[in-house]
């Protein structure tokens, strides 16, 4: 019950987790797909996909602690000197060029129909 109540998974682990759900969720269909097809039975095709969703559940969804292995080594954070000049931080503004904003299509179209 900790394994699901914890839910720590690194991005190494979350790698895993989608490769593990993507082949999964493929092969059970197409092991679906073909038991349906050579026995003519869309029965045989949803148990053999529910019975496939089932295992990719207990494979991926509680976080195993084969999916925690990888703990990353975080950056520690610098400290920038504070300076209670006020003029300093119009000094850096004005030497830093303004560049223009990037936008998307859909945000130019946007602005011009709303």
């Amino acid at each position: 019950m900790n394994i699901l109540q914890s839910g720590k998974i690194d991005f190494h682990g979350q790698r895993l987790v989608d490769r593990y759900s993507t082949g999964l969720l493929v092969l059970t269909g197409l092991v679906g797909f073909f038991t349906g097809f050579t026995t003519q039975s869309i029965m045989s095709v949803l148990v053999v996909d529910a019975i496939g969703l089932a295992v990719t559940c207990l494979v991926c969804l509680p976080a195993w602690p084969i999916y925690n292995q990888n703990q990353p080594k975080w950056v520690p954070k610098e400290v920038e000197p504070s300076t209670s000049d006020n003029e300093t931080d119009d000094e850096d503004e004005s030497n830093v060029p303004k560049t223009p904003k990037k936008t998307s299509i859909f945000g130019f179209i946007s602005r011009i129909l709303f």
